[in-house]
């Protein structure tokens, strides 16, 4: 087991052991006007939306604007959202983990692994974050991509982990797991196949492990409009 490995468990185990202390202050917190109006912006239901619709208005800017880089990362983000989404899922429906919104503010939360009631089709427990999961798949296809955008997608995608804390959905050690399981998925199984396959069709250039999205001609001019489309989408 790598270090990388090893300490992503290792943080995740002491975020679970504090759990208890952290899942009250965030329910006391989610009370204050501040945090209720962001809850009211970043929903589950708006959150969804924007991690989903990111990769298909990137699809649609591409056709549209005849752009294959486009509409290629477009394809990779959507791969690696879905395969995040299934392992979440999965995970969840085996670990059937109480959510925070469930436990309330005085309630145990040092008993809350496989004891959900709930049976939703989207994971019964709450252990990682689905959504973080494919927030942070997404953004990292996005950040690989396009260097110099990586900060808006890593914008993106840390505003709807602090979500899943604020609106009671999830505890911090759920979303740690799920962004270290979406960066997990799309460094270390989505991307490299990509490069790999580049190389293969490509054995001439020198410099493929480099390839992106911006190698493609007048791809960083498009790059900015499809990105714009993107943060005035989340910000409604």
């Amino acid at each position: 087991m790598t270090p990388q490995a090893l300490g992503v468990i290792g943080v995740t185990a002491a975020l679970i052991a504090l759990d208890p202390v952290s899942a009250p202050y965030l329910q006391k917190v989610a009370s204050t006007p501040a945090v209720r109006r962001f809850n009211s912006i970043c929903s589950g239901r708006n959150m969804a939306f924007v991690i989903n619709g990111a990769p298909l208005l990137f699809f649609l800017a591409g056709v549209i604007l005849r752009r294959p880089s486009l509409w290629k990362t477009a394809w990779l983000a959507g791969e690696a959202i879905a395969d995040a989404e299934i392992v979440a899922v999965t995970a969840k429906h085996i670990d059937r983990r109480v959510r925070p919104l469930d436990v309330g503010v005085d309630g145990d939360y040092r008993h809350t692994w496989f004891r959900t009631k709930r049976r939703d089709i989207g994971g019964a427990g709450c252990f990682p974050s689905g959504h973080t999961a494919s927030a942070f798949a997404g953004a990292t296809v996005f950040a690989q991509r396009y260097p110099r955008f990586q900060w808006l997608a890593w914008l993106c995608a840390g505003s709807i982990a602090a979500s899943r804390m604020t609106t009671r959905a999830h505890y911090p050690s759920d979303v740690f797991a799920g962004a270290a399981l979406g960066y997990s998925v799309s460094r270390f199984v989505v991307l490299p196949r990509t490069r790999l396959m580049y190389a293969a069709e490509h054995p001439d250039q020198q410099h493929n492990q480099e390839y992106c999205a911006e190698s493609d001609a007048g791809s960083a001019a498009s790059a900015p409009a499809a990105i714009s489309v993107i943060s005035a989408t989340t910000a409604e």
